[in-house]
């Protein structure tokens, strides 16, 4: 059995007081109330604790919860035996689960603390906790998706796209900044063909000069103007003249067509697609970037001690290899949870 969200409870968040909410999770939860009644809440309640830095008091702080309380979300979460780094002391044990429990709490101030469930005290760890440093116990979370009532495959076409083009873009910028490449000359040649097709209206902006000068040094005498026009080479919004040309076409028998032309079955498929996509491509951008910091923080040292090693010589092929798209090794402590955990807030 792989990893898994088993439940969450939420104390003095929202609409949620003093008195609690525990909601037991599975691969899909369906939240069914009347309106105020903490759906929404719950929803919120998994970003705090994925991301605790994001709790806004004013915001998230329950408005009647009694001051000296704070707000606190716990997850249990089944991590099996020998999977990710999370040692067995932490896991309790209830028949074939291995549940770690995980709390964070908000102070007045709006700070949060994590604390990890310690079985053998019976009670929350006073040191130490799972999984180590917060951001190493985040990153084995699945990742929220928060997808609100109103958005739509265009929306995620456009998120998509950011996505899917900014190797692209990011090259091309390079490029930019590169003189001597053929973007740069492009540049420079319409710039010179612009300033070629203004030489003929010279004579007229000329006059148009004279006219502004006249009432000008009726006041400063001894200045002139000049009515000066050239276009310099284009900075060139690659990312969004990208995005005006592209996009996802779908094919059918009498040619292609538009997102927007779909009718709603459609749109909703493609929608719940490019999440899919969308989550894959971020969660292995942050994997390579993770990797490559990893190596070159390793390469520094390694050329601190011999540049010319055969260590120096491995790790300058393994940093090529991950930037030119190759493989990621796969981490040995991934705990294996899902790669995203998608919040749907429908009206009603």
């Amino acid at each position: 059995m792989r990893s898994k969200l088993l439940s969450i409870y939420v104390k003095n968040i929202g609409c949620i007081g003093p008195e609690g909410v525990q909601v037991k999770l599975d691969d899909i939860l369906c939240l069914v109330g009347p309106n105020n009644s903490g759906k929404t809440t719950i929803l919120r309640a998994y970003e705090l604790a994925f991301n605790p830095i994001s709790f806004n008091i004013s915001n998230d702080r329950c408005n009647w919860a009694i001051a000296e309380q704070p707000s606190e979300v716990i997850l249990d979460v089944h991590i099996p035996e020998g999977m990710g780094n999370v040692d067995e002391k932490w896991k309790i044990v209830d028949g074939e689960k291995r549940i770690v429990r995980s709390s964070w709490v908000w102070d007045e101030t709006g700070k949060a603390i994590r604390k990890t469930w310690d079985p053998q005290l019976d009670n929350w760890a006073p040191d130490g906790k799972a999984g180590g440093a917060d951001n190493v116990f985040k990153s084995r979370l699945p990742r929220p998706m928060r997808i609100k009532s109103l958005d739509d495959a265009i929306t995620t076409e456009e998120v998509l796209l950011t996505l899917a083009l900014s190797p692209l873009v990011k090259e091309i910028k390079t490029l930019e900044s590169d003189n001597n490449s053929q973007i740069s000359k492009d540049k420079a040649a319409l710039a010179a063909t612009v300033n070629a097709l203004a030489g003929p209206h010279q004579e007229r902006l000329s006059s148009i000069s004279q006219q502004i000068q006249s009432g000008f040094q009726s006041i400063f005498p001894g200045l002139g103007v000049l009515l000066h026009v050239e276009m310099i080479p284009p900075e060139l919004k690659i990312e969004n003249l990208l995005k005006q040309g592209s996009g996802l076409l779908v094919e059918e028998a009498a040619g292609q067509s538009r997102i927007g032309q779909q009718g709603t079955g459609a749109r909703r498929a493609l929608f719940w697609a490019m999440l899919q996509v969308h989550n894959e491509i971020s969660r292995q951008t942050e994997k390579r970037d993770a990797l490559l910091k990893s190596l070159n923080e390793q390469l520094k040292k390694e050329c601190k001690k011999d540049a010319e090693s055969e260590a120096v010589k491995l790790l300058n092929h393994q940093i090529d290899a991950i930037k030119n798209g190759g493989v990621i090794p796969e981490d040995a402590e991934d705990p294996a949870l899902p790669g995203y955990v998608l919040l749907m807030g429908e009206p009603g």
